[in-house]
């Protein structure tokens, strides 16, 4: 409550400040999820999480804005001074952030131009590869110059980011990103944006070159929704080399398809197929830290080994910023969107019970790309049930639950998880998932 109060009064105070702004307008979200999984690690994880945001918005001529943002994440009781006995207060006292803190100007150079710079989200349609979610409760932002070209049917946006200055040289040791991303909305039925982003890393031992074009077509019309997005990645992978110590690069295709059909009906049922691909590494091998198992190094050497001329694989596709998730027990346990070199296959239904009342199930069965050698290459299949709540215009709740009927591919320790540069340390298990959140908007 200190830290809400220290928010309020602080809002406060700015808008006494500057009360001859125009359009001040104050905001704030407050969300929280209880987690509960019941897995391969045995002891299981359970905690309750906290999102507590506020933000101001002022209007200093009629093209001319800014808008600041705080974010507090926490957990249930990590606050308190739990050691009550004896007095000691060990709680944080550095976690509350600016999360967003940016300028708008519109109408620049007396064109259908704004320029958005400052510590801002950035996210394109549904996140699959560009978002600023990285769970239900989480959120990240980039410190970016955003340029957004609209005109008619077309709109344009470019940005250039940095995502880790390390280095008082120029580019030297800095990570950036940049972007374009461009939408033509021809009807209903159809439109298209075609997209590019680039990260470059400067970190030592060499520069890494990440280049990924992609492009989503998606509609709507007579009941049917489709929305298909495909990706390709390529590049060099000097950070993963120093690794690994052989050559890495990025040559990987993934996608992901969605076809849907709404029933005209007072429930609105909403049933739905799709599937996706993220390519795994051409050498499955090639990220393993078993000697035996890759045989290709030169002695097959980790942290430190020689390198091997005749050895060059490529890395599994990067989900770089993506905030869709495909499993919160696969997705978020272990790394938010990190899981990839797998292919999918789903389907479910929506339904609205009541005015305020919705639910959904889905069925989704995992496989993996490319699996070690003598690995089975079945992850599992995945159901999903969800009951959510509409209380008020502001106020939601659902309660949700995840079970997956786990398969040999995840025992074998295939190269699944973060980006497949690692592999998870399992037991024989099925894994539960068991989620209850609440957010509210003012």
């Amino acid at each position: 409550m200190r830290k809400v109060a220290v928010f309020v009064l602080a809002i406060g105070l700015m808008g006494m400040a500057y009360a001859d702004l125009q359009n001040v307008t104050v905001g704030g979200e407050l969300r929280m999820r209880g987690r509960w999984w019941d897995d391969w690690n045995d002891t299981g994880l359970k905690y309750v999480e906290q999102l507590t945001a506020l933000h101001v918005n002022a209007d200093f001529t009629d093209n001319v804005s800014a808008f600041i943002q705080f974010h507090s994440y926490n957990r249930w009781g990590e606050d308190f001074r739990s050691n009550y006995l004896t007095g000691l207060d060990s709680r944080p006292t550095d976690d509350v952030a600016i999360h967003q803190a940016y300028i708008n100007v519109e109408e620049l150079f007396g064109a259908p131009l704004r320029l958005r710079v400052g510590r801002q989200e950035l996210t394109f349609a549904k996140a699959w590869l560009l978002g600023s979610q990285t769970s239900p409760t989480m959120w990240y932002s980039y410190d970016a110059l955003r340029l957004t070209y609209k005109e008619g049917k077309f709109t344009l946006d470019g940005w250039m980011s940095k995502l880790a200055d390390n280095s008082p040289n120029e580019e030297d040791g800095d990570v950036d990103y940049y972007g374009l991303y461009a939408t033509y909305n021809a009807c209903d039925w159809f439109n298209v944006s075609p997209y590019w982003v680039y990260i470059r890393d400067g970190r030592t031992p060499g520069v890494s070159h990440l280049h990924t074009p992609a492009l989503r077509v998606w509609g709507a019309g007579s009941g049917f929704d489709y929305n298909v997005e495909l990706a390709y990645q390529f590049g060099e992978s000097e950070q993963a080399s120093a690794i690994f110590k052989h050559d890495l690069d990025y040559n990987a295709f993934a996608g992901d398809v969605e076809l849907g059909y709404t029933f005209d009906a007072n429930c609105k049922p909403r049933v739905f197929v799709g599937g996706a691909y993220f390519g795994g590494e051409d050498n499955p091998n090639s990220s393993s830290t078993n000697p035996a198992a890759r045989p290709g190094w030169s002695g097959g050497a980790y942290f430190g080994g020689e390198d091997n001329p005749n050895t060059d694989d490529d890395l599994s596709f990067n989900r770089l910023f993506s905030g869709q998730w495909y499993s919160s027990i696969l997705d978020i346990r272990d790394g938010a969107s990190a899981m990839t070199n797998f292919w999918q296959v789903r389907g479910g239904l929506t339904a609205n019970a009541t005015k305020a009342i919705s639910t959904g199930l889905s069925l989704a069965y995992f496989g993996i790309v490319d699996a070690i050698d003598n690995a089975d290459d079945g992850i599992g299949t995945m159901s999903h049930v969800w009951v959510r709540y509409q209380y008020s215009a502001d106020l939601w709740l659902r309660i949700g639950w995840e079970h997956l009927f786990k398969e040999d591919g995840l025992t074998d320790g295939n190269w699944i998880f973060h980006n497949g540069l690692s592999r998870p340390t399992l037991n024989d298990r099925d894994a539960d998932y068991l989620y209850f959140d609440t957010q509210v908007k003012f």
